[in-house]
């Protein structure tokens, strides 16, 4: 499980905090390439950046 707190600015300049619990399971046939080119410890790597952006653009797009 994987754990995002983002902040996220909507039209009339208010904070919305919004914390998500991500539930994933990589595809099992993929993790030998995913250790290899990302590390152990990938899902810290990857995952925060990508929930930041798609939490914003729905905080965004759910409001206007």
């Amino acid at each position: 499980m994987f754990v995002c707190v983002c902040v996220c600015f909507v039209i009339d300049l208010q904070n919305v905090d919004i914390t998500l619990r991500i539930l994933y399971r990589p595809v099992a046939d993929t993790l030998p390439d995913i250790f290899t080119n990302l590390g152990i410890d990938y899902a810290e790597r990857v995952l925060p950046s990508i929930v930041n952006e798609v939490l914003k653009a729905v905080v965004v797009s759910t409001i206007c």
